[in-house]
């Protein structure tokens, strides 16, 4: 899905409520490959947790975007879907809590949007 999604000339990131060994675990799995490096962003590093707007605020200084043009794709309903989109940004969810909802998890219903809106 990652490299699906890059295919379409979309720039990946990464944001965690995690700490400075998420950039270990992007550089040593495969898949993630796809994301540059400046664009992994640890809590730790940051000061600030999702859903806190400063973390957000963080990645549209970073990667030089705002808030419209940015999509999060997360499986946490508070800390990502709620986060973003009271940061301005678009979202996503993916994953158990998704499900609870009673919609589809997968990534590929993601990224078939994305394809059919891009193309």
């Amino acid at each position: 899905a990652l490299a699906a999604l890059r295919g379409l000339g979309l720039r990946l990131a990464i944001g965690s409520n995690f700490d400075e060994r998420l950039h270990g675990v992007v550089r040593r799995c495969a898949d993630l490959q796809v994301i540059a490096a400046d664009a992994v962003f640890d809590s730790a590093a940051l000061g600030w947790r999702k859903p806190a707007r400063p973390f957000f605020g963080a990645f549209e200084a970073r990667l030089g975007l705002p808030p419209a043009a940015l999509l999060m794709v997360g499986d946490d309903a508070h800390n990502d879907l709620a986060g973003a989109q009271s940061a301005g940004w678009q979202a996503y969810l993916v994953g158990s809590a998704r499900r609870e909802e009673g919609v589809s998890s997968g990534l590929g219903e993601l990224v078939e949007a994305l394809t059919a809106a891009l193309t």
